[in-house]
């Protein structure tokens, strides 16, 4: 179950480094909101919805891996 539970971890960190790389030549609107995208990813059989934050910045304060 650890397995199933790291390799759902590295499947969701490769999703949000693919938004991620996709969205970087797209100039976004400024918003007050830490969040530009959300993308969808199944864990265990369950949809979650994850935010992206929009620029380095903010990831690096913490905002990118944030869920619902």
């Amino acid at each position: 179950m650890r397995g199933l539970a790291a390799l759902a971890l590295l499947a969701a960190a490769a999703v949000l480094a693919a938004v991620f790389l996709a969205s970087r030549g797209r100039a976004a609107p400024p918003s007050d909101s830490p969040f530009a995208e959300t993308t969808t990813v199944t864990l265990d059989g369950t949809p979650r919805v994850v935010y992206v934050a929009d620029t380095p910045a903010k990831q690096a304060a913490g905002y990118m891996n944030a869920t619902s």
